[in-house]
């Protein structure tokens, strides 16, 4: 079977290959990201900013994906968490 015929196909190389850990990065952050939209709870937001950033202490040499999703990520946890904490001010 020839790749070059399927558009989806792409080879990758060896430095474009993944480690386990972002592999792992990018499936926690996909979970998260799916089921967070649905939730408004300030205390369950804050627990998961908490748990990523204690996670990621250890986190070297991230490939740029990962990276992108993670900071996504994070700048939507803290908008989020910055409206759930003014409507609980109110």
């Amino acid at each position: 079977v020839d790749s070059k015929s399927y558009s989806f196909y792409t080879e990758r190389t060896e430095k474009d290959s993944w480690s386990v850990g972002c592999l792992l990065l990018v499936l926690m952050i996909r979970i998260l990201s799916a089921h967070i939209h649905q939730v408004n709870d300030f205390y369950l937001l804050s627990s998961v900013m908490a748990v990523i950033c204690n996670t990621l202490r250890q986190a070297t040499s991230l490939d740029k994906y990962s990276s992108r999703k993670l900071v996504e990520l994070l700048i939507y946890l803290s908008r989020r968490f910055q409206i759930l904490k003014n409507q609980l001010e109110r």
